[in-house]
């Protein structure tokens, strides 16, 4: 309709319909143009907006994670240095059989682990982090993948190679018995004098223990990390990190680390 109007009025030769008709058309195509911007520019933030919160939902999923993971691992980590504490003292008595074998044997076992991580590599990978606008969220987001990513680097590093894990186990003092009352139905029989008398299985047991506390302490960082990004998301969607608390909790050094040094004569004077 409106190109037969505007063949009319060039072959009427009225160039002020012409040049009206044209400025029609051009208007029309920038306001449709314009229009679809603006949809495509709401559908970014309405896309953003469900990203974040996503982001958000596994942050927290995240942290509970490593919550328990570093509760798990203390539980862990404080029966070992209570067997090897027991070992250099002379006797486990205090302990009983299961104690022993528990805190031995798993003390060069470092599990891999696998923290909600779904939500984020989707929305990496359909290049959907880039429409959101919340630098510090992003930001925090980026620190605690890049903690996860130490973290999870180290683990072969601190895992004991076959020939370390032969050192450890078997050894003389230490005799593997049939344990009805186990899962595994593997109980041990520790004889401390002999076990004592192994320097090297002596020094192989503290390495081992000095290890696993600098690896919980990289959990330790990585749950500070998941904490600080779950707050940052919940801050940027208008909600509260409902597990910072119990997350700032771990985070410390918890009281069974902390050096033992005896009191000297005349401290606290």
């Amino acid at each position: 309709m409106l190109l037969r109007r505007m063949t009319e009025h060039v072959r009427d030769q009225n160039w002020f319909a012409v040049g009206l008709d044209f400025f029609i058309v051009v208007t029309g195509v920038a306001f449709a143009f314009q229009l679809t911007t603006w949809g495509q520019e709401r559908a970014a933030q309405a896309r953003a907006q469900t990203s974040l919160f996503q982001l958000y939902e596994e942050a927290e999923e995240a942290t509970a994670f490593f919550i328990n993971n570093v509760r798990e691992h203390d539980q862990y980590l404080e029966l070992q240095d209570r067997v090897i504490a027991a070992l250099y003292n002379g006797t486990t008595d205090d302990l009983n059989p299961r104690m022993v074998q528990s805190g031995l044997f798993a003390i060069g076992f470092y599990p891999t682990m696998s923290p909600p991580r779904r939500v984020y590599d989707e929305l990496g990978g359909a290049g959907l982090l880039r429409e959101i606008n919340a630098p510090e969220a992003l930001n925090a987001v980026s620190e605690y993948y890049e903690q996860l990513q130490f973290m999870q680097g180290q683990i072969v590093f601190f895992r004991p190679d076959a020939a370390e894990q032969f050192k450890l186990f078997p050894v003389p003092g230490i005799t593997n018995t049939y344990d009805p009352t186990s899962l595994t139905r593997i109980g041990i029989e520790v004889d401390v004098p002999a076990l004592t008398a192994n320097p090297e299985f002596m020094s192989l047991v503290a390495n081992t223990l000095r290890n696993r506390i600098v690896f919980q302490s990289y959990r330790r960082r990585t749950l500070g990390s998941a904490a600080a990004m779950c707050v940052a998301l919940a801050q940027a969607v208008g909600r509260v990190c409902e597990a910072q608390a119990e997350a700032e909790a771990l985070i410390e050094t918890p009281e069974f680390l902390t050096p033992n040094v005896p009191q000297q004569e005349g401290d606290g004077e």
